[in-house]
């Protein structure tokens, strides 16, 4: 329901948030017991079969109870077979696979979906409209709701007689609750009664069939008689929804409508998720109200305009979008200087026309520090936030709010509220309110910024004509079919936006409200369900004997064509189906498609559920020998999704029509196109000859074409036509391509279809989640156990078959085991179904199972601007360097580049214990010694970036290397003397989990020194679910340092997703060379913007062509703008330099001519790679080009060459590189270093592609991005490591992390702290002489995860070793000897005290003193002692403890405070950043 009340505006903000949240499933005790639905299909036939009985006889079987008690909810028994029960994972297991079982499902909660005038649908009151009022008093409508208020007018009972015959139902509503006449059946199915407390079922049940009461308004609004469509039919109304909707309580309505004997069904109820057929309760209900001819209409749903969001898509259902009338509510504003801006909402209050100060929301900011409000800033009260206001600021006045919280100034004080509100829809609040649109909005705040007492008043709101109706609303759910998808969803659409129906008395209509009405005004695919109830209740007043189906095809093929004024989906079959509800011509269709029963089973064949099922879902024998194909069901639509957007195609639907007009009768077809791709329709034979009635003809549609539009689906009407009817339906190719759904349509995940009204739809797929195994649903997991045994008779291997033996049931477990990892740590990469999953996690000596994901890569500024400068200057010891081993995790590397020639080296170092398995025509050498894959494609770098992050840690200094001219010098990288091992885990489809861990167990095994993956997820998970971590963690007890990126999704605070205290962490920062290419206007005007455009326009200047300006017809102003390539007009854009509000596209805009392109970017400190001369603008330099455009008539520019230009401003923190604090680990500060990773020139694979449709190839090029930073991290650590061979790797970290650059912290927010670089930049001289070092051992890593309570046994299994986590081995995390120091509070406003305990070790000169230093860093002041302040070392190697004490109050919520402590002895500064924040973040 989209509902105005009682605060409307929070409430839709509640909605947004409801409708993100899935579905899940309700625990109700203790004892992991869910509720699931056991469906069973049809009753059997045999007289002595008792439902009952037999489902308790099949619990007490599985739960090997004698006693029920508790255990079974709910029976099915009246109208088909199956139960609700309480049961355990393997007891659900177990009845799944009972003989007799069709499906067991989660008991979830659905939602409510919640007149526009009969009159504007041209069932009008009186003797206009035809009526069979006897027949119509013999209708029974079933409501599937609320409950309903019995004492409305709109359900007296008056003039009417006894319930009909064939009722069999019950008024079972309560205590003092009566039925009547009208009402004859009441049943609810929770405590209580039947009585509606929400308004919701009184207003559908009204909506559909209640009497026409005069003089109805909700006060004195959209005055007049309101009324259903058939006010003489009778009602039963079915509670199934008290707070919440379960899918048992409905499952047993369904099961006593169908049995009392109602005719039609209406529910306005549905889910936010989509499930298969025969685990969809609505769907099941359905089919069985189907089989005994009752009709279901149900409520599309209030996801839109989302695409793939309708949930009500089995084709025995009909399914109603919403609509708009011809009569919308408006709510005038005038303002203090005369002028009247006119906006949405339902005001029923009356200011009298007097006006009162504004005051805007920023304007009325509260002083007091509030952790919501800190968390907005200064948007929080701009836009209203609770809390964030002070209320002697706005009482009394008019409160401007820039998004709709106008129930917050209802409790502060202020008398009415302005809101900016672009919705389609009006809200109703407790107070004045009026929602103005966007310009309007702006404006009024100029108003109100330039009047210097800005007033105004709130007029009540007025009712005006709306001429552009029927429209379908933004709310409404949207298609396309995503269980079937060769059936169009939703079917129809009907009134749904402010309709004024009947309400409960229980139901209050504004917040914090005593009032009570009679009626209300709602809008929601909620109302427009009972209106086409209530249509298909009228036609079958007209045609008793009619089927479901031939009410439905009436209803879909006398439907008026949409108003397609809008753009997108929002003007295509997926948002209206058929088109919009006529109820006088639904009475005489002239032809109609049935379907029966058999054809529905035959249908579920074609769907490939089994013989079996069939037959139990039925009740009857099935053989599953007549399949029919989805898109020949006989359905008054046609669509079908077909793949590919550029291949040719034909297809075809098999129809078959009843004729109910007259006798000999006569249809011509025609066919008529409506948008996307030109279609060829083909219908044979043309012609039907009727000469009977009931007489039936079959024809053939045939559809072909190419080249299908990748935004919109491809559609035309085929229209049978006597002269007297015209019964229509749509036939429509389209196509969604990938990178489409995936840019631009967030959730799509289908695309197109076609309508007949009947409707024919053709439409591509996109991409879906990979299914690692069609059969038994198996999906493969990554099985962690710890480190391997040490016992000689361990055989790895083995071990894992044994296990995947035991717990499949399956001697033979072939293509079961994907991998076994066996050489450095112990587990295996399994097939495994969800049951199988759970007891392998439950199994002893298994540490985590976790599902195998694709993670994803995470993309050389010059060596020489970390002071590692080539030649002779840069100290070096050749020899270790050259027996290091770097190991690269990434997507593979390019033997051949000359960054990895071996000339000059000798043979690989001894301890190297690794292969050449780089597959056919991969050669090693004495550079590159070792290359594995992992993804069945070879070693090679397809993609480029495995080949520029090994260049860039370690590959050798090539003279002359750029870019096509720019960047021109020497690529190198950190240390050209080590060796390289390559391991390709990622390829085009991503980085797979199982295939990285192997690689860990590969490269450790192997005898690398050190490992760097630019690699990650999104987010950071548990280290034992974390395959870097783990890998990570094994890799550390080798003594093998890893390092990680830290990810590309910053600036969003917690997104760092390297965060175990065993990787060092490396985040990524400009450096003293950027990359910019600038614009020259005609009016001589230069904007320098970023990219790396190697093109040359010779200065020449060409006519600049605004995306929006060049809009085709088929497209919204918001995609022109973004420069969609379907959107824009060739003809207006050839030739021409295009400006475009977003890079997404700039790869296909040279299809329609473009000679160069100019567009916003969203990182413009990045400078990305074109397939054209391109440059990228900052925000405030577009807005300039664009204003250049709009105020010049013949706009032209000149896009020049990249030029390299010295940044002084660097080190600064790219804005993509993903930012602290640790969300795992909160006290261990993350990410633990920057380094250069914006504009890297670097190798690459000359196959590797540089940009979207760019057809050059280099061997060297650049990148952006902290897979850029994380190699250079790794060269600075084997720098290190080959002076220092002996030292363990947190001495190495260490040296990195205290001897760090600070970083330029001129941004603001997170981008200012040590959450965006750690301990600063990486300096690799300083790094060869820390003077002090951390150092930290395996111990107290494993001492750490006792401190985050991980057991003694998990722990055993592993380290390997034995381990006691008692309380006095536990280590707090900010006690780790870790070289930074990070502590999270509770609370901002308090005074604390924390401490950190530390060891360092002297690595510099014996008798060496080391004196304390604090420098204050920023937040709030931080009082930190030192304890001892000073440390006297007599020799290296000595370790000395020291305790830092930080106490102070009041954080700020916004920033954490920090400091420096500095160590020094006058030669080296050890310098350790101390942070404290609070746990707001």
């Amino acid at each position: 329901m989209v509902k105005r009340g009682p605060f409307p505006s929070f409430l839709s903000f509640l909605l947004v948030l409801l409708f993100s949240s899935s579905i899940i499933a309700i625990t109700h005790d203790g004892q992991d017991k869910q509720e699931y639905i056991v469906y069973m299909g049809s009753l059997p036939s045999q007289a002595d079969y008792a439902p009952m009985s037999h489902h308790m006889s099949i619990l007490q079987e599985i739960v090997g109870e004698s006693l029920m008690e508790g255990r079974l909810l709910r029976s099915y028994k009246r109208s088909f077979n199956g139960f609700a029960a309480r049961l355990t994972d393997s007891e659900r297991e177990q009845v799944a696979g009972m003989e007799g079982v069709v499906s067991v499902f989660p008991n979830k909660k659905l939602k409510l979906q919640t007149t526009a005038s009969w009159d504007f649908m041209g069932l009008k009151e009186g003797k206009g409209t035809k009526r069979n009022p006897s027949v119509e008093s013999e209708t029974i409508i079933g409501v599937l709701d609320g409950g309903i208020w019995p004492e409305s007018e709109s359900f007296s009972d008056k003039g009417f007689g006894p319930p009909p015959k064939k009722w069999k139902g019950a008024c079972a509503g309560g205590e003092n609750f009566t039925c009547n006449n009208k009402l004859i059946g009441a049943r609810h199915y929770s405590p209580g009664d039947a009585r509606d407390s929400s308004g919701h079922g009184t207003h559908t049940a009204s909506i559909a069939a209640g009497n026409a009461v005069p003089n109805a308004s909700f006060f004195g609004l959209g005055y007049g008689t309101m009324r259903g469509a058939v006010p003489a039919s009778r009602i039963a109304a079915y509670r199934v929804c008290a707070g919440e909707c379960r899918d048992d309580i409905l499952l047993s309505a369904f099961d006593d409508a169908i049995a009392d004997g109602v005719d039609i069904i209406t529910i306005s109820v549905g889910s936010i998720d989509v499930y298969p057929l025969e685990e969809d309760p609505i769907a099941i209900g359905a089919f069985h109200a189907m089989s005994k001819g009752i009709l279901t209409v149900n409520a599309a749903g209030n996801t839109g305009p989302n695409i793939a969001s309708v949930t009500s898509l089995a084709p025995w259902m009909l399914t109603v979008a919403a609509s708009t009338t011809n009569r919308v509510f408006v709510t005038k504003v005038v303002l203090g200087d005369g002028k009247t801006l006119v906006g949405r909402s339902v005001n029923v209050f009356d200011l009298k026309g007097k006006k009162f100060p504004l005051v805007y929301g920023k304007s009325a900011a509260s002083s007091a520090s509030n952790a919501t409000c800190a968390e907005f800033a200064s948007s929080s009260f701009r836009d209203c936030m609770p809390d964030c206001l002070d209320a002697s600021l706005v009482k009394g006045k008019i409160l401007v709010c820039n998004i709709s919280f106008p129930y917050v100034a209802y409790t502060k004080g202020a008398v009415a509220a302005i809101v900016k509100d672009g919705s389609d829809w009006a809200q109703m609040e407790g107070l004045p309110v009026s929602g103005l649109e966007e310009d309007d909005f702006e404006s009024f705040l100029s108003y109100i910024n330039s009047a210097k007492s800005p007033e105004a008043s709130v007029l009540k709101s007025e009712t005006i004509y709306n001429q552009t109706a029927p429209k379908v609303l933004s709310f409404s759910s949207r298609g396309p079919n995503i269980i079937v998808p060769d059936i169009l969803k939703p079917d129809i659409t009907a009134p749904g936006l402010e309709i004024v129906a009947a309400n409960s008395l229980k139901a209050l209509p504004f917040y914090d409200d005593t009032t009570h009405v009679k009626y209300s005004v709602e809008s929601g695919t909620s109302m427009s369900c009972p209106h086409v109830a209530g249509v298909a209740a009228y036609v079958k007043t007209f045609h008793p004997e009619w089927s479901p189906s031939m009410i439905k095809s009436a209803i879909m093929t006398t439907a008026w064509s949409m108003n397609a004024t809008q753009t997108d989906y929002a003007s295509t079959e997926f948002a209206y189906g058929s088109g919009h509800v006529d109820p006088i011509a639904a009475s005489n269709p002239g032809l109609v498609y049935d379907i029966t029963k058999a054809d529905y089973m035959a249908f579920l064949c074609g769907m490939n559920y089994n013989a079996t099922t069939v037959k139990l879902i039925s009740g009857e024998a099935v053989t599953c020998t007549e399949k029919i194909l989805p898109r020949d069901l006989n359905y008054p639509s046609m669509s079908a999704k077909l793949s590919g957007s550029n291949v040719s195609f034909t297809v075809t639907f098999k129809r078959t029509v009843t004729n109910v007009g007259g006798s000999n009768s006569t249809y011509k077809s025609k066919v008529v196109l409506t948008h996307g791709a030109k279609l060829n329709v083909m219908v044979s034979p043309r012609v039907l000859y009727m000469k009977s009635m009931n007489e039936k003809q079959s024809f053939t549609v045939t559809v072909s074409g190419r080249g299908l539009d990748p935004k919109m689906p491809s559609s035309a009407s085929l229209i049978w036509s006597d002269g007297t009817h015209n019964f229509s339906s749509s036939p429509w190719p389209s196509a969604i391509i990938n990178r489409w759904s995936v840019k631009k349509m967030g959730n799509l995940r289908a695309a197109s279809s076609c309508l007949l009204s009947c409707l024919l739809v053709l439409f591509l797929s996109s991409v879906s989640a990979v299914t690692d195994d069609p059969q038994d649903g198996q999906k493969v997991y990554i099985v962690y156990m710890g480190s391997l045994p040490s016992r000689a008779d361990y055989t790895k291997m083995s071990h894992h078959m044994s296990i995947l033996q035991e717990v499949t049931g399956e001697s033979s477990i072939e293509g079961r085991l994907v991998r076994s990892y066996k050489r450095s740590f112990n587990g295996f990469a399994a097939r495994l179904t969800t049951s199988e999953l759970k007891r392998v996690a439950e199994m002893k000596g298994v540490v985590s199972v976790f599902p195998n994901k694709k993670l994803r890569l995470q993309t050389t500024v010059s060596w020489d601007f970390m002071g590692l400068k080539q030649g002779k200057s840069t100290k070096r010891n050749l020899n270790v360097e050259s027996d290091t081993i770097i190991g690269v995790l990434d997507s593979g590397i390019t033997p051949e580049s000359q960054s990895f020639s071996d000339k000059g080296f000798g043979p690989p170092p001894k301890k190297w214990k690794g292969v050449c398995s780089g597959c056919q025509n991969f050669k090693c050498n004495n550079k590159l010694i070792g290359a594995r894959d992992y993804t069945s494609e070879g070693a090679r770098d397809t993609e480029g970036h495995g080949t520029h992050t090994a260049s860039t840690a370690a590959g050798n200094a090539v003279a002359d290397t750029s870019f096509f001219g720019i960047g021109n010098g020497t690529v190198r990288g950190g240390v050209p003397a080590s060796r390289i091992a390559a391991y390709k885990v990622c390829n085009l489809a991503g980085c797979s989990t199982e295939a990285l861990l192997s690689a860990f167990d590969d490269a450790i095994a192997d005898g690398v020194d050190l490992i760097t993956i630019s690699i990650g997820d999104i987010g950071a998970s548990k280290f034992v679910d974390d395959p870097i971590a783990i890998g990570a963690f094994h890799a550390m007890t080798k003594g093998i340092l890893t390092v990680a990126a830290a990810g590309n999704s910053g600036p969003q605070e917690s997104t760092v997703s390297a965060v175990a205290p065993w990787i060092l962490t490396a985040a990524a920062s400009t450096t003293n060379r950027g990359f910019f290419t600038q614009v020259v206007l005609g009016n001589g005007k230069t904007l320098v913007g970023k990219a790396v455009n190697a093109f040359d326009m010779k200065g020449q200047k060409y006519p600049l062509v605004y995306g929006k300006s060049a809009l085709s017809s088929v497209c919204n102003t918001e995609y022109a703008e973004s420069c969609e390539p379907q959107c824009l007009r060739e003809s207006l854009v050839k030739g021409k330099v295009l400006v475009c509000s977003s890079r997404d596209t700039v790869g296909a805009v040279e299809s329609v001519g473009a000679i160069a392109i100019i567009y916003k970017s969203d990182k413009p400190d990045v400078a990305f790679i074109d397939p054209l001369p391109a440059s990228g603008l900052s925000e405030k330099d577009y807005e300039s080009l664009v204003s250049y455009i709009e105020s010049t008539d013949s706009p032209q520019a000149t896009v020049l060459r990249t030029e390299a230009i010295f940044n002084q401003t660097s080190p600064v923190i790219g804005s993509f590189s993903s930012r602290g604090p640790n969300t795992i680990a909160v006290d261990i500060l993350k990410p633990d270093i920057t380094a250069p990773g914006v504009d890297i020139l670097a190798a690459y694979s000359p196959v590797g592609e540089l940009s979207d449709q760019d057809t050059r190839h280099v061997d060297y090029t650049v990148l952006s991005g902290t897979s850029m930073s994380c190699p250079h991290v790794a060269g600075v650590a084997a720098y290190v490591k080959s002076f220092y061979p002996n030292w363990s790797l947190s001495m190495i970290q260490s040296a990195i992390m205290t001897t760090a650059w600070p970083v330029n912290a001129t941004g603001t927010g997170i981008a200012s702290t040590e959450f965006a670089y750690g301990s600063g930049h990486v300096n690799p001289i300083a790094a060869l002489d820390p003077g002090l070092v951390y150092e930290l051992g395996k111990e107290d890593h494993i001492a750490f995860l006792c401190g985050l309570n991980y057991t003694s046994d998990t722990l055993k299994i592993i380290s390997g070793e034995t381990v006691s986590c008692s309380k006095e081995n536990k280590l707090l995390q900010r006690n780790l000897n870790y070289p930074s120091m990070s502590a999270r509070l509770s609370g901002s406003d308090n005074s604390f005290t924390v401490s950190f305990n530390r060891t360092v070790t002297n690595v510099g000169t014996p008798n060496s003193t080391y004196t304390s230093k604090v420098a204050a860093g920023h937040g709030s002041k931080l009082t930190i002692m030192v304890t001892p302040s000073v440390l006297y070392f007599k020799t290296v190697n000595e370790k000395q403890s020291f305790k830092v004490t930080v106490t102070g109050s009041d954080l700020s919520s916004k920033l954490p405070s920090s400091a420096n402590l500095i160590w020094s002895d006058g030669r080296h500064n050890v310098r350790s950043p101390i942070v404290v924040y609070t746990d707001s973040y």
